[in-house]
């Protein structure tokens, strides 16, 4: 995709407002792809000409390796401003990229609550549900009646990243339930959320190999799935989207190795470290077997 006149013209006067315009026209992600190939001073230009909220869309968007490069043309402040519009699971992706010094600075400058959701998550395998899981989800407590369920939503919804399915906890905030959007709009005001739910919702637990819960979405044909600690109470959850970049993972992983690649390479990593690997992986297997 090439760069239109509008936007090139507002990122050389610098013209925010101007440019930010323009970007509205644009998928994010089409932005993003596009952005790759400008040089870190234009790139570090465009980072600062747009909004905190345009830009937290370019992150989430963008591939690991630009994203990371991005984050280091950014200033904490900046950075911490971006996070206010972006899932919890994009920003623990991105901290976890981070050299350990400049993760601590940023996780130091963050609210606590925020600091304590972020930090739990980092702390989580990231090949695992808990790795790549979002506490932004809906749930709603069983006793609630369906009005009330509903004025909970309106207060919660623009936070969350999955409004179709809402899920049901206890007063120990264990899962009980889930429900879709449509039955709740349709049921009786009156009825209690417990009446209307499903008690048979499928779930995983945080470490749960990111594969498996990519198998169960797949199977059970979800759009998200809960995420639950030994007492069942609800963790996070894992969205749609999140398992198709898992799928993505995994199958170019299966096609490294296929051709000989350890899933720790890349496709650009030279012959001769390909090599060394490879004889370091028979030598071990030789090892075991002897």
């Amino acid at each position: 995709m090439e760069m239109n006149d509008t936007i090139r013209e507002s990122i050389e006067s610098g013209d925010a407002l101007a440019f930010n315009r323009a970007f509205e026209t644009i998928e994010p992600i089409d932005f993003a792809q596009m952005a790759e190939d400008f040089d870190d001073s234009t790139l570090k230009r465009v980072l600062s000409l747009l909004s905190d909220e345009n830009r937290a869309k370019i992150f989430e968007e963008a591939e690991d390796d630009f994203r990371l490069r991005m984050a280091k043309l950014t200033d904490n402040h900046s950075l911490l401003n971006t996070f206010e519009y972006m899932q919890k699971d994009d920003i623990v992706d991105l901290l976890g990229d981070f050299p350990t010094g400049r993760r601590k600075e940023v996780l130091d400058l963050m609210k606590k609550d925020d600091r304590q959701i972020i930090t739990k998550l980092l702390n989580y395998p990231e090949d695992s549900a808990g790795g790549i899981m979002t506490t932004a989800y809906l749930s709603l407590n069983e006793n609630l009646t369906v009005s009330q369920g509903l004025q909970k939503i309106r207060e919660i919804a623009p936070r969350t990243e999955v409004i179709e399915t809402i899920y049901v906890t206890d007063a120990q905030h264990r899962l009980t339930g889930s429900l879709d959007l449509r039955e709740l709009l349709s049921a009786a005001k009156t009825e209690t959320i417990r009446s209307i739910m499903d008690p048979g919702v499928i779930y995983v637990t945080p470490e749960v190999d990111q594969e498996e819960v990519a198998k169960k979405v797949s199977r059970y044909d979800l759009n998200s799935i809960p995420v639950v600690n030994a007492k069942k109470q609800l963790l996070g959850i894992i969205t749609v989207d999140d398992v198709i970049d898992v799928i993505i993972e995994e199958h170019d992983e299966d096609m490294l190795q296929m051709a000989g690649v350890s899933s720790e390479e890349r496709l650009n990593t030279s012959r001769s470290r390909s090599r060394c690997s490879r004889a370091r992986s028979t030598r071990s297997l030789r090892s075991r077997q002897s």
